[in-house]
Parts: C-alpha cells; structure tokens; sequence
C-alpha cells in the first residue's frame, strides 16, 4: 500500500472518531444542565436516582461510541480494501510479466549454453582441421624431398656414391610416417610410393610390397605405386624361387598380385605399354597367357 493512501485512511478513522467523542461529549452536558437545578431541590434519594440515571446516560454515550468506532473501522477497512484492489490487479500482472521473463531469461540461458558448445565444437574442429593442414603440408613437403633424393639416387650410375641420397630418403620417410604423421590420402598414397621405392632399392621386397600396396589402398589411381608393386612382387618371387619348391604357392600368387598390379596401371595409363613390356623385373610374367592378353589389348 503507497504511505499517500494509508495517511487518507487513518485520517478519515481520526475525524469519525473524534466525531463520536464531541457527540457524547456534547450528550453529557446537555443532560447535566438539565437537571443540575433538580439536583438542588430533590432530595438525597432523588439525587442517587439522578445520579443512576447520568450512569445510564454515560453508558448509553459510551455505547453509541463503540457502535460509532465500529462504523469507522468497517469504512476504514472498505477504503483498504478498494485501496488495494487495483494494487493486487497490478501486482498480478506484474507477476505474470516476471514469469514470462523469467522463461525468455532461461531460454536465453539454454541458447547461450548451446552456442558455447557449438563454439567449442567448432573451435576443436577448427584447431584440428589446422593440426591436419600443418601435417598434411609438412608431410608433402618431406615425401617429395625424400622422392628428389630417390631420383638422384636411380639414375646415378653409381649407385655407391649416391647411397647417402637413399639414406637421406629413408631418414625422411620415417618421419613423415613416425612423426608427422599427415591424413591426407594423396599425401600418404607418395609417402608409402617412395618408402616403397627405398625399402626396393635397399633389396628388402617383402617390406617394399607391402608399402607400394598401402600406397594403392589410400589412393586407388596411383599408378606409379601399382607398377613399382608389381616390380617388387616380381623380385620377391624371384627370391623365394631361389629357395625351392616349397614357395611354389607364394610365387604363383606373387605372379598374380604383380600381372592385377599391372592390369590397373595399363587401365589408367596405357601409354604405358611399352615400358612394361620391356620392364626387365616382369621377365617371369612374359610366360603367363594373362601377360600376352594384357599386352595385346
């Protein structure tokens, strides 16, 4: 309740009552003068009987200011009352527009907890999609330097004075594969293409194979990775021959591995033909008939 409205009511409550007061105030005198000269006149009895009868009168005032004061507190209380009638209204509504901001508060609160999330999530995809950049680019670099020291390396004449250059390839290869560690297919299909190439160069054509094959499961259309697999499956067959007949099996399946090998690179380079067909390392497979059909085509 505003202090303005409650000072209306008590200010009202105060006149009734002060209202009531000099009635009965005024009630009292009047009969008092009334009979004051009787009281002279009459005897002892008559002044105790006036005397009762200015108790009653008393009693009677103090009565019609009990029902005086009640009038006033109902009046007093109906004026609360319509006082604070529209002051619950407008608190009502006001509690109404509190629950509603309340809600739009923790909606707003469950949105911002949301996008700290997705930022977060964005955040780490972008950290790692950086990460991945930085090791891809660092991976390229170091396969293609360890393929230019594999170049220099193949066509030296002597190969001796250039073994460091394989050494330096190697060295190379090992850290793009331990270290730096890159995701990008393209970029592992060269790195396990030249590793391939040194582990053959270095006459270890179990391990050669099994590098140039991972270099064609990253990327399917490396040919280059495909021919040097089935050089090295043509090798290692050569070897296990050596050994005797117990690696028939092998062998045959190595000749198969190197003749699918060969099938895919004259798929998606034929104008290497020729040079398979000279290819010295494919000497066992000129007897296979799936040799002759593929060079006819």
């Amino acid at each position: 309740m505003k202090s303005s409205e409650g000072a209306v009511i008590a200010n009202s409550l105060t006149s009734v009552v002060k209202l009531a007061l000099d009635t009965n105030n005024e009630t009292i005198k009047r009969v008092e003068a009334f009979y004051s000269g009787a009281i002279q006149q009459f005897s002892t009895n008559m002044q105790i009987f006036l005397g009762l009868f200015a108790g009653i009168a008393t009693l009677a005032g103090f009565f019609g200011f009990v029902t005086l004061r009640n009038i006033a507190d109902e009046t007093a209380r109906r004026q609360a009352e319509n006082a604070l009638a529209p002051l619950l209204a407008s608190n009502q509504v006001m509690r109404a527009e509190y629950d509603d901001l309340k809600n739009q508060h923790n909606s707003i609160l469950e949105e911002l907890k949301q996008a700290r999330t997705s930022y977060s999530s964005i955040h780490e995809g972008l950290n790692n999609l950086h990460r991945g950049a930085a090791a891809n680019l660092h991976g390229l670099r170091s396969s293609i330097l360890a393929w230019l020291n594999m170049i220099q390396y193949m066509q030296a004449d002597d190969k001796l004075k250039f073994a460091d250059r394989l050494e330096d390839a190697s060295q190379l290869i090992n850290e793009v594969l331990n270290d730096i560690k890159p995701d990008d297919k393209k970029v592992l299909s060269l790195t396990y293409s030249v590793y391939g190439l040194v582990l053959y160069y270095d006459n270890k054509f179990e391990e050669g194979l099994e590098a140039l094959k991972k270099a064609v499961s990253e990327d399917s259309k490396n040919y280059r990775a495909a021919y040097n697999s089935a050089c090295c499956a043509c090798k290692l067959a050569n070897e296990l021959d050596e050994r005797g007949e117990s690696y028939r099996d092998r062998t045959a399946s190595l000749d198969e591995d190197a003749l699918t090998s060969l099938e895919l690179v004259l798929n998606l380079a034929p104008y290497k033909k020729a040079k398979v067909k000279d290819e010295e390392d494919f000497g066992r497979l000129r007897r296979h008939q799936r040799f002759d059909s593929l060079m006819s085509t």
